[in-house]
Formats: C-alpha cells, structure tokens, sequence
C-alpha cells in the first residue's frame, strides 16, 4: 500500500513529461486512448486511498488522544472526587469527633459541676437539717451514732416527725385533760358549793328549827332547858366540825 502510494505521485508527473514531449500523432492518440484511463484510475484510487488512509489514521489517533483524554479525565475526576470525599469526610468525622469531645467534655464538665453542687447542696442540708432534728431528739437517740448514713436523718426525721406528732398529740391529751379536769373541777365545785349550800342551808334551817324548839320547850321547864342548852351546844359544834372537814 505504502508503494503505491508513492508511486502513483510519480506516475503522475511522468504522464505530464510524456504528453509534452511527445511530438508523434500517433504515439499521443495511443497514449491517451488506451493508457490515460486506467493510470487516471489508478491515480485516483491512490489518492483516494491515501486521504482514506490518512483521514483514519487521524481518526483512529484522534479517538485515541480523546479516549484517553476522556478516561484520563474521568480518572482525574474520580481521584478528585475520592480525595475531595475522603477530605470532607475526615473533615466531618475530625469535626464530629472534635463536637462529640468537646460536648462530651462540657456534658461531663456540667455533670460535675451539677454533682458537686448537688453533693454541696445536699450535705450543706443534710448537715442543716441533722443539727436542727439532732437538737430536738439526739436526747432521746443519742446511743444510734450514725453522723454519716444516709438512713441516720429518715431515721431523725422519722424521730422529729414522730417526736413533734407526739408532742401535739401530748398536748392535745394535756389540752383536753386539762379542760376536762378544768370542767370537773368547775362542776365539783359548783356541786361542792350547791352541796355546801344546801347543807349550810340545811343546818340553819335545822338549826333555827331546833332553836325555835328549845325556845319553845324552855318556856315550860328549867331541867328541860338545861338539856335542851346542853344538847344545842354538842349539835353547834358538830356542825362547826363538819364545815371545817369540807372545807378542807
């Protein structure tokens, strides 16, 4: 292939140097009677041939060149595109490790801070409220020594809450006895006093009845007075006696 095409440039010009030179009639009409068309032909499959030749072989390297170009590029491009992945993605776990740390640290942080408050808090409360109920009934639950359990103040203020309803129940009992003993005593003394009453009354009514009989009974003889004296002054001091042990 490679000789034709060589050739037939050569063909070509000695055609040209043949028509010009040759001066016999007959030579010239043979020539372009018989050799003119199948070298004409030959030139133009030749060319033909070549341009063909050339034009794919241009081709061929120009699909090459961009099929490589194309894969070259798509191969930068998905480097590019698993680097710039892979960065964002360390980048985001770097970011996310770095949030989870610092949130953790801050949540652990606060958890510690709210801890020891809370510790504070509750021993600062606990001690409080431990001194308030151990004033109250350490008196009573001192031998327990328990200053540093946890079940040490439900159990004082277990005591201070039995130890207040006790005292309230106490005082109740002492408000009620104590109105009932106010009200007894209110209703024996009245009972006392009617009774004194009455039986004052009673004996100086006996008494000026028994006067007014006596007085009646002297009129009529003197021994009769005489007893009659006798017997008012045993009954007067009978009555003084009996006054004087109620009244004491």
């Amino acid at each position: 292939m490679a000789i034709i095409i060589i050739i037939s440039p050569l063909l070509y010009y000695y055609y040209l140097l043949l028509i010009t030179t040759t001066t016999t009639t007959i030579a010239t009409t043979t020539i372009t009677t018989i050799l003119l068309p199948p070298l004409l032909l030959l030139l133009l499959l030749s060319l033909l041939y070549y341009y063909y030749y050339y034009y794919y072989y241009y081709y061929y390297y120009y699909y090459y060149y961009h099929h490589y170009y194309h894969y070259y590029y798509y191969y930068y491009y998905y480097y590019y595109y698993y680097y710039y992945y892979y960065y964002y993605y360390y980048y985001y776990y770097y970011y996310y490790y770095y949030y989870y740390y610092y949130y953790y640290y801050y949540y652990y942080y606060y958890y510690y801070y709210y801890y020891y408050y809370y510790y504070y808090y509750y021993y600062y409360y606990y001690y409080y409220y431990y001194y308030y109920y151990y004033y109250y009934c350490c008196c009573y639950y001192y031998y327990c020594c328990c200053y540093y359990y946890y079940y040490c103040y439900c159990y004082y203020y277990y005591c201070y809450y039995y130890y207040y309803y006790y005292y309230y129940y106490y005082y109740y009992y002492y408000y009620y006895y104590y109105y009932y003993y106010y009200y007894y005593y209110y209703y024996y003394y009245y009972y006392y006093y009617y009774y004194y009453y009455h039986y004052y009354y009673y004996h100086y009514y006996y008494y000026y009845y028994y006067t007014t009989t006596t007085t009646t009974t002297t009129t009529t003889t003197t021994t009769t007075t005489t007893t009659t004296t006798t017997t008012t002054t045993y009954r007067c001091y009978q009555l003084l006696l009996t006054l004087l042990h109620q009244a004491s």
